[in-house]
């Protein structure tokens, strides 16, 4: 198992120096990506300003305050987008047969997948949008915790890894019922939720979305942390209770799944 896992990691490794490469190579795209992704920042900004403004208020968030959240919320994107792009799509492999390409092969499928899905622009094009959403925080007059910036940082990527496993998960219900395209629109659904801070939704929504589905740990609760708002540690404890479920889970769904896996068809 250990063996397997080191031999996981150093493809996971040549596979994310291949995407740096392809990076570089093609620079102006990349740098074309980074001033899109700017852009609609940017005027994701401007939509809370107006509705912060004269449409209603958010309670418990200015506009300085939603700046530290859309940092969050882009930081968690760029790391889904750039490790997960095919864990959603794992369900095609199934169906098609693919599946026997990379199961049979001494690495873990699932960190085949990975490497497969690896695409560096994603993380880097969302960097200075990350850091611009700081600084205007700042300048609005935001004061902002740095240990609650670290943390909430490491509980993003959590939820981010978190994710991933559920998509994993429910690519491979594939290995029952055939196509999961659903999950695919159910999951797109589920990100688009990270748009506004899980406070709007009361209650019992929120902890749904916190301690069961990896969304609040994405942006909402390492913002509130990043604003003194709640306690890092308790965040930190709560986002790895929540990824050891999912390990649990795609564990059990994928041993499962992978015993009646019959090649060609699922």
């Amino acid at each position: 198992m250990i063996k397997t896992w080191i031999h996981s990691l150093k493809i996971f490794s040549a596979g994310f120096r291949l995407s740096y490469r392809e990076t570089v190579e093609f620079g102006l795209s990349s740098l074309l990506s980074v001033v899109s992704n700017l852009a609609y920042v940017f005027l994701f900004l401007m939509f809370w300003n107006i509705l912060l403004q004269r449409v209603a208020e958010v309670p418990g968030w200015s506009l300085g305050e939603m700046a530290i959240y859309l940092a969050f919320a882009e930081f968690f994107h760029a790391v889904v987008g750039g490790i997960g792009d095919y864990a959603i799509k794992a369900y095609v492999y199934i169906i098609s047969g693919r599946f026997d390409t990379i199961l049979t092969r001494p690495a873990d499928p699932r960190m085949m997948l990975i490497v497969l899905g690896t695409n560096l622009s994603n993380l880097i094009r969302s960097i200075p949008s990350v850091v611009v959403l700081l600084i205007v925080a700042v300048r609005l007059g935001v004061h902002i915790n740095a240990f609650g910036i670290f943390m909430g940082l490491l509980a993003s990527t959590v939820a981010a890894i978190a994710l991933i496993l559920v998509y994993f998960t429910g690519s491979f219900i594939s290995f029952w019922i055939g196509s999961t395209k659903f999950v695919e629109e159910i999951a797109q659904s589920l990100e688009s939720l990270t748009k506004y801070p899980l406070t709007i939704l009361g209650n019992t929504l929120r902890l749904v979305f916190t301690l069961l589905i990896p969304i609040g740990f994405a942006a909402t609760e390492p913002a509130l942390s990043s604003l003194s708002k709640t306690n890092p540690w308790i965040m930190i404890v709560g986002a790895l209770f929540l990824l050891s479920l999912w390990v649990l889970i795609n564990e059990i769904v994928w041993r499962k799944g992978k015993s009646i896996y019959e090649s060609n068809g699922g």
